[in-house]
């Protein structure tokens, strides 16, 4: 009878630790959640603002339409000018994105200084009292309001802009000679002017919420006709002037809401 107790108590443990090996073999090891993907391309949804710094070019070109240069007293005339003047530029932006997967559309405007200086004398010889012709170009400021489009790739978004430029500036040419009276002419153009502009750019997501970009851009200002009343020339007298840009431009933009990635 002992013996048989003790069988059956060895059949009873043997089953119950081999039902506990099944049942860990059976239940499945627990294991941590994978980490969520990185998305395939950054982010540049939302507001930003942010500054800029780079290079200008103005080109300008100046058209003397009645031989005004002509009527003073030489046989001396010149007829059209053309001067590139370049220099610092700095200012400020601001705009908005919006973000379909990796294809950004959005609209950015900026403000900008630029003091773009610049003035050229003419004259037939070096003789005293020969005519001399002196025109002065003074670029203030200017701005823009664009739309960009582009597309991502990882952490860089590659674009194209285009839309509206304005600017300040400033044209003033004179012609001087001792030998006519009066002895000298001076007349100006000084007023706000507008145009397009178009370029392309990239802009860097570096770190949460902050991005680079480097851009260029061509700025045509509509050109403007001074008129003006000249005593020593054939009265009416008209002028065009013909202004452009390129600017080329760093920046940094700080966007508002969660982070980049």
């Amino acid at each position: 009878m002992r013996r048989i107790c003790i069988a059956l108590l060895a059949t009873t443990g043997f089953v119950a630790v081999a039902s506990v090996a099944s049942a860990a073999d059976i239940a499945p090891a627990y294991k941590a959640p994978p980490p969520a993907p990185r998305p395939a391309c950054a982010t540049f949804r939302g507001f930003y603002v942010g500054g800029n710094a780079g290079w200008a070019f103005h080109d300008k070109r100046w058209v003397d339409r009645d031989a005004w240069v002509d009527n003073f007293g030489t046989d001396w005339a010149i007829g059209s000018t053309n001067q590139t003047t370049s220099g610092f530029t700095g200012g400020v932006q601001a705009g908005y994105n919006w973000q379909r997967n990796c294809t950004v559309f959005g609209i950015e405007t900026d403000f900008n200084w630029a003091n773009l200086k610049d003035t050229r004398i003419y004259s037939p010889d070096d003789a005293p009292g020969s005519t001399v012709l002196t025109l002065r170009d003074d670029l203030k400021w200017y701005g823009t309001v664009r739309t960009r489009t582009g597309v991502i790739v990882d952490d860089l978004l590659l674009y194209v802009t285009g839309g509206f430029a304005y600017a300040r500036i400033n044209h003033d040419f004179t012609v001087t000679d001792a030998g006519t009276v009066p002895p000298a002419e001076s007349f100006g153009a000084k007023s706000s002017r507008y145009g397009w502009t178009g370029g392309f750019g990239v802009e860097w997501a570096f770190a949460s919420n902050w991005s680079l970009k480097s851009e260029v851009l061509y700025i045509r200002f509509n050109d403007v006709l001074t008129t003006g009343f000249s005593p020593n020339g054939p009265g009416t007298v008209h002028f065009d002037n013909i202004d452009s840009m390129w600017v080329t431009r760093i920046g940094v933009n700080w966007r508002f809401g969660g982070p980049v990635y």
